[in-house]
């Protein structure tokens, strides 16, 4: 095997594999050589990234934060889906029997079929709201 020589531009375009865990087996080595090599480089880098996020990245707290945000925000986007899903679908319900045949079951009440509607058209506005809202934050 050759003898590569690393510097820290190249391992700083190395770094986000690396730390992600997909770089392959001789790229991790020579990172891990580096970075016993140079100790100090993993510090430089940390408070570079504070002094740009303004935040601690080593702990994990804000991207624990983001990621359990974005999942509220995911089931809740769920949730407006379903039942907007549902009331658009309501109004639609028919029965089928052996003396009436098909039969709309609200076609004699026009009030529900605007309260399903209204609702329906309350749960997708706030369905798109959600949509909208799921972005990146400030972490990245």
């Amino acid at each position: 095997m050759t003898n590569v020589t690393i510097t820290s531009e190249i391992l700083k375009d190395l770094l986000p594999a690396y730390l992600s865990g997909t770089a392959s087996a001789a790229t991790m080595q020579l990172v891990d050589d580096y970075l016993k090599e140079h100790p100090d480089f993993l510090e430089t880098m940390d408070s570079r990234l504070e002094s740009i996020l303004g935040k601690k990245t080593r702990n994990g707290q804000v991207e624990l934060k983001a990621l359990e945000r974005t999942r509220r925000m995911i089931r809740g986007r769920i949730w407006f889906k379903a039942f907007a899903i549902f009331f658009t679908l309501l109004p639609f319900s028919f029965e089928v029997g052996d003396k009436t045949g098909f039969r709309w079951l609200f076609a004699d009440s026009p009030v529900t079929i605007g309260f399903f509607v209204f609702w329906a058209v309350v749960f997708w506005i706030g369905y798109f709201v959600m949509r909208g809202k799921v972005k990146v934050t400030d972490v990245v």
